[in-house]
């Protein structure tokens, strides 16, 4: 399961929304699941190109 996170940044330019597995960290040091994130205006195209077509 994916949920919506934010990478922030002092420079409001480089703040980042990105979706990624819930359970990425699940404890210090050791990786839960090994998928990558998924950029929010990525999923965002690609949600209005299926929903519009």
């Amino acid at each position: 399961m994916f949920g919506r996170k934010v990478w922030n940044s002092n420079d409001e330019r480089l703040r980042r929304i990105i979706w990624r597995c819930n359970g990425k960290y699940v404890m210090k040091g050791k990786n839960g699941c090994n998928s990558k994130y998924i950029d929010d205006r990525v999923l965002y195209h690609a949600f209005i190109n299926v929903f519009m077509h």
